[in-house]
């Protein structure tokens, strides 16, 4: 017997796939098609049909198009940054933490170059409606709050006195130079030089150190 392409909202059969494995699917359709058309532009039901899966399948996973895209910001977007901020706030004094972190950032646009694509979508998402902002800005609080705290763990370890900038402003300064060169490689990835992060961590957190010691 051959089953309509839109099953009903509901669960789907469990014969049908493993529910890790569809949602996966959805979120990597999902991830393609906003990156090539943006998130408006993407319906449920292109989404469904680049994963080869039913309505039913989709809403038994997300509620919604807005929770699917969520998802996907946090997967895909916030992880791998946290993944990098845990990284930092637990290095030893000994490692270069500059190169770590240089290394994090390409690994993270070589495996997910739709990332940053996603990134721009919620970015202005949350320009244009002022619910989606308020969102966007309490999580991008959570980040530079979680990176100010692993910048004051890593002061701390290397031994050097308080900086003269507010961590919290230090993590707004590292979050856009990160989101900068990511978008820079985007369209040109051969005229930014892999090292380019590595330098300028390097550069500013040696500054950082040298005035603070010399305002002691």
């Amino acid at each position: 017997m051959v089953q309509s392409a839109a099953r009903s909202r509901g669960r789907p059969p469990a014969a049908e796939r493993a529910p890790e494995r569809s949602r996966a699917e959805l979120t990597q359709a999902a991830a393609e098609l906003v990156a090539e058309q943006g998130f408006e532009a993407a319906s449920v039901q292109q989404i469904c049909a680049r994963a080869g899966l039913s309505k039913g399948t989709f809403y038994w996973n997300f509620d919604s198009k807005d929770e699917l895209f969520l998802a996907l910001v946090e997967e895909r977007v916030e992880r791998p940054i946290r993944e990098a901020i845990a990284l930092l706030g637990s290095a030893t004094a000994g490692q270069d933490m500059a190169q770590e972190s240089n290394r994090a950032l390409l690994d993270a646009l070589r495996r997910d170059r739709n990332a940053v694509l996603l990134d721009d979508e919620y970015w202005l998402r949350a320009v244009r409606d002022p619910v989606i902002r308020r969102r966007y800005a309490r999580r991008q609080r959570d980040l530079r709050a979680a990176l100010a705290d692993a910048l004051e763990s890593r002061r701390r370890q290397l031994g050097a006195p308080p900086f003269r900038i507010a961590p919290e402003h230090l993590a707004i300064g590292y979050l856009s130079l990160v989101s900068g060169i990511a978008r820079s490689r985007l369209v040109d990835p051969d005229g930014i030089p892999d090292e380019l992060f590595a330098e300028f961590l390097g550069i500013t957190f040696a500054g950082l150190v040298a005035t603070a010691e010399a305002g002691n």
